[in-house]
């Protein structure tokens, strides 16, 4: 049951890592976000994806978001979703697995809209989360005009509101304190239309001094980019400083 979803039953997914059952440490935990029409099965479908991932001395929660770019919409008090995860699910997790309940434990990520959704809420929960990973994201969402039937309207706000500058990362990103910030680790492909928006993110980003690493690849917006681009966020989490299991 989720209060943050109007107190229904919510499926998500945990992929412990190798060797949980069978151990006394506690771990670091990865939220990770699907992208727009994919739930959160769609990384399990990977044939890499859960051999690699519970091999990394980490636990893995995969929300299910549906079309909501994990935020809390505007128009419709029931969809809480950056309050699903930031409440309900850190919560959870904490209360029912072996974690490493630190700002410095926890990362979020996630590709296309969930990378909007991790870049949303890491800027939103900087308390929270340490590192962040918006992999191909569209950034500039919460910009559109929304003449799209009244579905961002629904998510984001009216178009130059107070409600759109609050789920906005470009705006966001702009009040974020130096010293206090989540190390973000920005890609995108080479050929993706939403290149445009990494860049201005990234550019915000090193105007604040901000940490951050940012990365171009070949090719689209495609699990081409995002499988190799997940390995390696995977590869910068484990050298973050308290990252690792004890």
């Amino acid at each position: 049951m989720s209060p943050s979803l109007g107190n229904l039953e919510y499926a998500f997914a945990v992929l412990l890592p190798k060797g949980y059952d069978t151990s006394t440490k506690r771990y670091p935990v990865l939220f990770l976000l699907h992208g727009g029409g994919q739930t959160h099965t769609a990384f399990p479908s990977r044939g890499w994806f859960t051999r690699e991932a519970a091999s990394r001395d980490m636990i893995v929660v995969l929300p299910n978001g549906g079309r909501s770019f994990f935020a809390n919409a505007a128009g419709i008090p029931d969809a809480r979703y950056e309050d699903l995860i930031a409440r309900d699910l850190v919560q959870y997790v904490d209360t029912h697995y072996r974690t490493l309940a630190t700002r410095e434990s926890r990362a979020i990520a996630g590709i296309s809209m969930g990378g909007f959704g991790s870049a949303l809420i890491a800027l939103r929960h900087p308390d929270l989360f340490g590192t962040a990973g918006p992999l191909s994201a569209p950034l500039a969402s919460a910009r559109a005009d929304g003449q799209d039937g009244g579905g961002s309207r629904l998510v984001f706000g009216e178009p130059g509101s107070d409600e759109r500058r609050a789920r906005d990362p470009l705006t966001l990103v702009t009040q974020l304190v130096p010293g206090t910030a989540p190390y973000f680790y920005v890609a995108c492909g080479l050929d993706d239309s939403l290149l445009g928006a990494s860049r201005e993110f990234v550019r915000l980003l090193a105007a604040r001094n901000l940490p951050h690493r940012y990365v171009e690849v070949p090719g689209g917006h495609s699990w081409s980019v995002w499988d190799d681009q997940l390995k390696a966020f995977f590869d910068v989490l484990a050298a973050r400083p308290g990252w690792n299991a004890k």
